[in-house]
């Protein structure tokens, strides 16, 4: 729990998004309930209407991708409670924000360790189902 409150925890997750972005990577500075908020994107690909993107938080603030994403006017896919899903053409009944990996330095080891976790499934039949 040290770890991620010293911020010595890496974490990288994968968003897909209303829309396509503009840049090809980039960073929110954005304050979340006053206190500051930081989030590294880059775009891993754009689809027909939806962009895939890789996300760091640089911060650990509660909500911080899904309110980064909203501030930037391309809020994840199946977002519900920032914004009115209803709003947007792409449709999930499941939110699209996926914690990809982490990647920290073990406090006793001092070895490097990265955790992995492969795309889930309804990922992929999201893909399918929106693959123009």
């Amino acid at each position: 729990m040290l770890l991620f409150k010293e911020r010595r925890v890496k974490k990288t997750y994968l968003a897909f998004l209303q829309g396509s972005l503009s840049k090809d990577a980039g960073q929110v500075n954005s304050a979340i309930e006053g206190l500051s908020a930081q989030t590294k994107f880059k775009v891993l690909e754009r689809k027909n209407g939806f962009s895939i993107v890789e996300a760091e938080p640089l911060t650990g603030r509660t909500n911080q991708l899904r309110l980064h994403f909203k501030f930037l006017k391309h809020p994840v896919i199946g977002e519900a409670k920032f914004v009115f899903r209803r709003d947007f053409p792409l449709r999930s009944k499941r939110l699209l924000l996926h914690a990809k990996s982490l990647d920290f330095i073990h406090p006793v080891t001092g070895k490097q360790i990265s955790i992995k976790a492969a795309r889930p499934e309804y990922f992929e039949k999201f893909l399918k189902e929106h693959n123009r």
